[in-house]
């Protein structure tokens, strides 16, 4: 196995975990309930954020860990800026990822360059100055700038779930109630954030009995299961249709769910699970529409 198959895997491995925890690290564009926490991971030496897959990967870790911190910095960072880290340590690999251009023989080809690296989140760093990880403040409610069209979808769906929001930390449906609950738009990083998540779990309540009636969400899949990895991917490309329909898919789906749903369907085995879910979340997109 080439490195980057290798690596790839890896990921997947990651991506499947989670799933069988239950835990939805890419869907939660908000800060934890109590707390100021709008800055999402980053690298603590340089400000950068990190993107693609690497915030799943980062937060994966960082929930299994318990770590409140979201900066991170590779060993040699951390000895610049005059730490150190904590022996016995182990570091979380993030990934580096664009299309290069070559050349082929006079021809000029478009390949994929897939680079690893080693990171350290803060809390497993000593010595470092207050100016790498500063203190949260005063937690203040986040601005937000609703989109007049995501608004319009959600205000139009036909004989919709009921929507409730409370300062929490997850995001869900329940299909026993018919009843998709959220965090408070306050607690949103941005606007777009808030219709991905809500959109994704208005797509969960497409399944239920009295609209699309989809085996996937009646059945009670559990956690980690074949039916439970489908409608996911269901709820996750619903999400991307509708918030591309809203203008705002480029600044929610972008590559990482695009990967996500590649491996997750990889790792099942199921070559045809994106097509059969992308033909489900078409036909939930259509429900919310009123098409």
């Amino acid at each position: 196995m080439t490195k980057t198959a290798e690596l790839r895997q890896q990921i997947a491995e990651t991506f499947i975990a989670a799933l069988d925890a239950g835990t939805i690290p890419w869907r939660r564009p908000w800060a934890r309930a109590g707390r100021s926490d709008w800055q999402g991971h980053h690298n603590a030496a340089t400000g950068r954020p990190y993107s693609g897959i690497n915030p799943m990967l980062l937060e994966i870790r960082a929930l299994r860990e318990g770590w409140e911190t979201r900066g991170w910095m590779t060993f040699k960072q951390a000895k610049a800026a005059g730490g150190s880290v904590i022996k016995g340590s182990k570091g979380t690999q993030v990934v580096f990822w664009k299309m290069l251009k070559v050349d082929d023989d006079g021809e000029e080809k478009t390949v994929p360059l897939l680079k690893h690296f080693v990171v350290f989140n803060v809390s497993q760093i000593e010595g470092l100055a207050e100016r790498i990880e500063p203190q949260p403040e005063e937690e203040e409610a986040a601005e937000f700038d609703p989109v007049e069209v995501a608004e319009s979808i959600v205000g139009n769906m036909p004989s919709p779930p009921s929507i409730r929001h409370a300062k929490q930390d997850n995001a869900f449906y329940l299909p026993a109630a018919d009843a998709v609950t959220m965090p408070e738009r306050g607690q949103f990083t941005h606007a777009p954030g808030y219709y991905s998540t809500l959109f994704h779990e208005l797509a969960h309540a497409t399944g239920h009995e009295s609209r699309l009636n989809r085996p996937t969400l009646t059945g009670g899949a559990r956690f980690g299961s074949r039916e439970y990895a489908r409608e996911e991917l269901v709820a996750e490309i619903t999400a991307g249709y509708l918030c591309a329909e809203s203008g705002i898919g480029d600044e929610v789906i972008g590559n990482q769910t695009a990967y996500v749903q590649h491996w997750a369907a990889k790792i099942k085995s199921d070559p045809d699970m994106v097509l059969w879910a992308a033909g489900q979340a078409s036909k939930a997109a259509d429900r919310i529409l009123g098409l």
